[in-house]
């Protein structure tokens, strides 16, 4: 993975500061040695089949190359120790932040993030200066890289947090600070890495428990475990066929009637109700009017290999290729 860095000369001031190093240029950032290019910094990762130390002499090959170092005796000046380069990343993310002017909105589920950030982002774009994390690289390593290449001056930032293992939605809102946050849903997705469907509703929990009281939690009060967190700063609920949410979508043929408008959908996304449901939510919330949301539903292209679609002769085949689960297959 490797990202390019736009805004090189807050990026270099940023680096310089986290680092306590002099460097006068940079074009991106990469933890692939074989994407590294001139100007370029390797972060090398240590993985349970590889170590991306081990290629430091031949990054250092290519033109103005830095390369933070937690393992090598390697004595160059392009390499920075560190204690831990998965911290170092994270502290860049977090200078960056300080940065940042715009509002950051976090997204974090067992299904749907990534479709319902880039729902969002495709709303938004049309209404404000926006930025969004990329593709699903929403870990403590992929999220930090690709929030180093959102733009300073947007007005929001769409964030996609994901958790593998316990603390990790905590390390990403430490880092990033986000304004707004919301959980799509709660499932036993990836429940491998947990010792239950509540331990994993705890550690998503965390985007809710790291807003400041000044920040906005959107509750979907359709999933029981999410409706029964615990919030400590602004809430607006939202649900499918409920009276009680502030925003209650009414399933109608192709249509959701959102606290009495009528949002006509795609045939082919309609499948998507909740997160559409939660996407004008936030929108609305955010001041986009009705019109501009409806305009941008129509247009929006789902994300690959997450529920396309496909007529077939007389077939009719959906596509959810992307690590799909049974939560997520479920229309």
């Amino acid at each position: 993975m490797r990202i390019n860095i736009n805004d090189k000369q807050n990026f270099v001031k940023i680096f310089n500061q986290t680092f306590n190093k002099k460097i006068n240029s940079v074009n991106g950032i990469s933890i692939d040695s074989r994407r590294i290019k001139s100007n370029d910094i390797f972060i090398p990762l240590i993985g349970k089949k590889n170590d991306g130390h081990k290629y430091i002499y031949d990054v250092l090959k290519k033109d103005g190359t830095i390369c933070l170092d937690e393992k090598t005796n390697i004595i160059n000046e392009r390499i920075i120790k560190t204690e831990s380069n998965k911290k170092a990343l994270l502290s860049m993310a977090s200078y960056w932040r300080e940065k940042v002017n715009s509002k950051i909105i976090a997204v974090t589920g067992s299904n749907g993030k990534t479709t319902l950030k880039d729902l969002l982002h495709h709303i938004m774009k049309n209404n404000f200066n926006c930025s969004k994390s990329a593709g699903n690289h929403n870990s403590t390593i992929g999220l930090p890289l690709t929030f180093l290449n959102c733009k300073i001056n947007d007005q929001y930032t769409i964030l996609e947090m994901g958790a593998n293992e316990d603390g990790e939605i905590k390390k990403l809102c430490e880092s990033m600070r986000p304004d707004y946050s919301l959980i799509t849903n709660i499932s036993n997705a990836h429940i491998k890495n947990f010792k239950s469907i509540k331990h994993i509703a705890k550690c998503k929990s965390e985007i809710f428990t790291q807003l400041s009281r000044g920040g906005t939690a959107f509750i979907n009060v359709n999933d029981k475990m999410i409706e029964q967190m615990t919030i400590k700063s602004k809430k607006i609920t939202f649900g499918i066929n409920n009276d009680k949410a502030d925003f209650n979508g009414i399933t109608k043929k192709n249509e959701l009637l959102i606290n009495g408008f009528s949002l006509k959908i795609p045939k082919n996304i309609y499948f998507l109700a909740e997160s559409i449901l939660a996407a004008y939510t936030i929108c609305n919330t955010l001041g986009i009017g009705n019109d501009k949301i409806q305009d941008s539903i129509k247009s929006f292209i789902i994300p690959n290999g997450r529920g396309a679609i496909i007529n077939q002769e007389n077939y009719t085949i959906i596509d959810d290729t992307y690590n799909a689960s049974p939560a997520s297959m479920k229309f």
